[in-house]
């Protein structure tokens, strides 16, 4: 509890700050840039910037691939499985364990080369690994095996890109718009959720599973080509540090523990992943068994969900300084407060209301946090520091759903999610006592 508090910023590194505006819809450079500093549109400002703009774009196109692929990847081992929920959760596992393995790894490559080459030989791999899986889903090899090797590799790909991508989301912006950038990062991800799914289920009536895999393919080739013609500000490497994988891993971990407050943040992180944020494996449980509501239901409470996840990030993304450790700790307590709400909802109706307020104090906490470790982290560890971030968010996913799991098989649904958001705010409250304490501390020396 110790680094609860928060230090002065380091001054901003002078690459974060030399960004090219966006010219075109009939307005000047400098009209456009004061379009986004009004207060309406400032959460939107990052997009004033052209290589913000374009990175953008391209995460949301990988973005509805990947959920594209998500879903396809479900629809063939359920066919192939008889929908046996076992083989399913394998899938999932399979697919988020590498982000807990290699994370760190990717962040090292992050921080040691050109973080813009990083993403895109990723995205080039995972394009590979797609077409991979749309041919062996055409010639039919789709045996559970062969399925969950590939979920393990495209999951590596996919921990290699997450620590760089993040990085040059704060070098493609000045620092006074590192807070919109995150939010509309966190927006486009949510975004890509409602469209993804939404897309995927035409293609896979019509033409199938292969045609899924492959659009995911297109999405990150386009997005590997488009961030590849990128023209980012320069900033410094570690290139000249000694020691090997292992040792840079650990110089990451100790820069996380001497920029106070990383360490809070990030375990503000896995404590919203594993407990704040696992309840949604329960949507199914809770619009059939609880709700009395047809299959259909379900649907609907994952999209409400995904607007007001929409809505929280954009909301944080109007500040131009990062909240404090107690300010987040107080959003996690309004979340904790939405989910006591949502499992004990009486209606269908007022669920439906709660599973945007869930949502968007969900990704506020998420947005707010990730905010705070780019304001605070040094950019030579930048990438390390985000992979430790890419762990406890992604990586702790498979433990929170399995948690609140097996708490569900053993109480029931309500008790469970009552249980996981009772941990997330005794924790957030204690963050917020810290939090204060030591800014009082600080402000008295």
């Amino acid at each position: 509890m110790s680094n609860g508090g928060d230090q002065a910023l380091p001054e901003p590194e002078e690459a974060l700050g030399q960004v090219e505006p966006v010219a075109g819809y009939g307005l000047s450079s400098a009209r456009w840039a004061r379009f986004f500093a009004t207060t309406r549109v400032r959460g939107l400002r990052a997009l004033s910037h052209h290589s913000y703009a374009v990175l953008w774009a391209a995460f949301l196109a990988t973005q509805v691939g990947f959920w594209v692929c998500n879903l396809s990847f479900q629809w063939v081992v359920a066919e192939e499985t008889g929908a046996d929920s076992l083989m399913l959760g394998l899938l999932f596992f399979f697919n988020f364990l590498p982000l807990f393995l290699f994370s760190p790894v990717g962040g090292t490559l992050a921080d040691r080369y050109e973080r813009r080459l990083v993403v895109v030989g990723s995205q080039i791999a995972v394009a590979c690994v797609a077409l991979t899986l749309a041919a062996v889903t055409l010639v039919g090899a789709t045996e559970p095996a062969v399925l969950f090797v590939l979920a393990f590799v495209l999951g590596s790909a996919l921990s290699v890109n997450v620590p760089a991508y993040q990085a040059i989301v704060a070098n493609s912006v000045p620092r006074d718009d590192v807070a919109s950038a995150v939010s509309l990062q966190a927006m486009s991800g949510n975004l890509s959720r409602i469209a993804g799914p939404a897309l995927a289920v035409p293609i896979l009536v019509v033409w199938g599973a292969g045609p899924a895999f492959a659009v995911y393919a297109v999405a990150a080739t386009y997005t590997a080509v488009a961030i590849s013609r990128l023209r980012l500000p320069p900033v410094p490497l570690a290139t000249d540090e000694d020691g090997g994988t292992i040792e840079r891993i650990r110089a990451g971990l100790r820069h996380a523990r001497e920029r106070r407050p990383a360490l809070a943040v990030l375990s503000m992180v896995a404590v919203t992943s594993v407990f704040g944020s696992s309840y949604i494996v329960l949507f199914p449980v809770f619009a059939t068994e609880v709700l009395g509501q047809n299959e259909s239901a379900f649907t609907v409470i994952v999209a409400l969900t995904g607007v007001g996840a929409v809505l929280g990030a954009l909301a944080t993304g109007s500040r131009e300084e990062p909240v404090t450790v107690a300010a987040a700790g107080l959003l996690m307590l309004g979340l904790a407060a939405a989910l006591v709400a949502f499992a004990l909802s009486p209606s269908y109706a007022v669920t439906l209301v709660l599973a945007v307020v869930a949502g968007a104090f969900n990704f506020a906490v998420l947005t707010v946090l990730n905010s705070k470790l780019q304001h605070i982290v040094d950019e030579d560890k930048r990438g390390r520091v985000m992979s430790l971030y890419a762990v406890c968010w992604g990586g702790l996913i498979p433990i929170g759903g399995l948690l609140i799991g097996s708490v569900s098989a053993a109480a029931g649904p309500r008790t469970a999610v009552v249980v996981v958001a009772s941990v997330c705010a005794c924790y957030a409250a204690a963050m917020v006592v810290t939090g204060r304490r030591e800014r009082e501390a600080q402000a008295a020396t």
